[in-house]
C-alpha cells in the first residue's frame, strides 16, 4: 500500500498574489488526498478537477492545473506536487444570444447570471443554464464561453433551440383523510413563452365528488371543483 507521504500546492509565483487567503482556503479544501491517505489515482484525479473547477469560479477562466508524484518504492511512499497556474482574472465580456425565434433576445440576456463584466464564474454559467431550461421554452441550450479570446474579457454565446411550448394532459384518483373521501379528475394547461415574453401560464381544473365522512359511510355526497391558476412573468424592462 503507497500512502502520501507529502502534498504541496505550488504556483509559478509563490507569493501568488493574484490568489486571495480565501481562495487558497478553497484550494485546500478541495483536495481529494491528504498525506497519510492510501494514493488513489482516481481521488487523484478528481482533486485536479476540483481545483481546477474552483479556479475558474474564482474568476481564473484559463487556470491550469498539472501534478507530478514521485513514488518512493522503498518507503511506499508518494510524494504529490500540484501545479497551480491561474493566469489572470477575467471577466464576462459581451453575450450573444442566438436561435431566439418567438422569445427576445433582449430578455433573455437580462435575466441571466452572465452578464458582462462581472467576474467570470462557473456558478454564473451553470445557473444561466438551470435557469434557461426551467424556462420550459428551450428543448436545448448550449453555453461556450470563448476562453481563446485575446483580451481578459471572456464574450459568450448561448444558442438555444426554442420547443413546443404548450401542453396538455389529464388524470384522476381518489384521496382518503379521515374526515373524507373524494374521486376527482384533473386537467392541467401549461403554456411557456405566453406570448412571446418567456411569460408561464398554466391552469388546472380539479372536479370532484366527495363523499363525508367516508365512502363506506356515505352522510353527505357532494360535488365540487378546485380551479388554480398560476403567471410567472421572469422580468420587466427598465423603464
Amino acid at each position: 500500500v503507497v500512502r502520501v507521504r507529502s502534498l504541496r500546492l505550488r504556483t509559478p509565483n509563490e507569493a501568488a498574489p493574484g490568489i486571495s487567503p480565501s481562495l487558497r482556503a478553497t484550494l485546500y479544501g478541495r483536495l481529494e488526498l491528504r498525506p497519510g491517505d492510501r494514493f488513489d489515482e482516481e481521488r487523484h484525479d478528481a482533486g485536479k478537477r476540483a481545483l481546477l473547477a474552483a479556479l475558474q469560479n474564482g474568476s481564473y477562466a484559463r487556470a491550469r492545473v498539472t501534478a507530478e508524484v514521485v513514488i518512493d518504492p522503498a518507503a511506499h511512499a508518494a510524494d504529490v506536487v500540484i501545479d497551480l497556474d491561474p493566469g489572470r482574472p477575467c471577466r464576462f465580456g459581451r453575450v450573444t444570444v442566438e436561435g431566439t425565434r418567438s422569445t427576445p433576445a433582449w430578455r433573455v440576456r437580462r435575466m441571466i447570471e452572465i452578464q458582462p463584466g462581472r467576474p467570470y464564474s462557473l456558478d454564473a454559467v451553470a445557473a444561466t443554464e438551470r435557469l434557461l431550461f426551467d424556462l420550459g421554452t428551450y428543448a436545448s441550450v448550449q453555453i461556450r464561453p470563448d476562453l481563446d479570446a485575446p483580451a481578459d474579457t471572456i464574450p459568450v454565446r448561448i444558442r438555444v433551440t426554442e420547443a413546443r411550448t404548450g401542453s396538455l394532459s389529464a388524470g384522476g384518483g381518489i384521496g382518503f383523510t379521515s374526515s373524507r373521501t373524494d374521486a376527482h379528475v384533473i386537467g392541467k394547461w401549461e403554456q411557456a413563452n405566453l406570448l412571446g415574453g418567456l411569460r408561464r401560464l398554466r391552469v388546472e381544473d380539479r372536479p370532484q365528488i366527495v363523499a363525508t365522512p367516508s365512502v363506506f359511510d356515505p352522510q353527505r355526497i357532494s360535488a365540487g371543483n378546485l380551479l388554480s391558476m398560476q403567471f410567472t412573468q421572469p422580468g420587466f424592462p427598465d423603464g
